[in-house]
């Protein structure tokens, strides 16, 4: 190999390893789908994978308000959560977990005082970054329209569905 060819290859191979250094750094932050190992590990903000800017909002923390769309403001107590040892969502602004009161269409995600023994509290993540009830798997965290204040409801989960893909990152 002559001294031209050596430093093209050594160019080719610092492109890649720059390339493979960003690709990690994006997925450290925003995670690859659902919930996230990143973000399991501390607070995080949910936004909506069709929506320009909406994430998770509450607008207070008493039990019964619904969890709605609203622009990302990254940092905002409002918008963030955490996950607990038991697959439950809460809220950081308040010792409330994300519920629904059934999984028929249209059921609004709300907050709820956290109890272990509630199996409405307990979410589970799919591979393609929707959130389901685990009693209920079929239904996805969707959203009507990409509006703020748009209350998050179940639908019946679209593959490929974007209103229904959500990613976490670590605030």
């Amino acid at each position: 190999m002559t001294n031209r060819e050596k430093g093209a290859h050594l160019r080719v191979r610092s492109c890649v390893s720059q390339g493979i250094a960003i690709a990690a750094a994006i997925v450290a932050m925003v995670g690859l789908s659902g919930t996230s190992e990143a973000a399991a590990a501390g607070n995080y903000t949910t936004y909506n994978v069709g929506s320009v800017n909406g994430c998770w909002d509450l607008s207070s923390y008493a039990s019964g308000t619904p969890l709605t769309l609203y622009r990302c403001h990254y940092g905002r107590e409002s918008q963030k959560f955490y996950d607990d040892n038991g697959s439950r969502i809460r809220s950081y602004g308040a010792d409330q977990c994300l519920d629904v009161s059934s999984y028929q269409p249209g059921a609004v995600v709300h907050l709820r005082p956290c109890d272990s023994t509630h199996l409405s509290q307990v979410w589970a993540a799919g591979s393609d970054g929707t959130i389901m009830p685990a009693m209920a798997v079929n239904m996805c965290m969707d959203l009507t329209s990409y509006n703020d204040g748009t209350p998050i409801t179940l639908y019946p989960c679209v593959n490929g569905n974007k209103s229904q893909q959500w990613r976490h990152f670590n605030v």
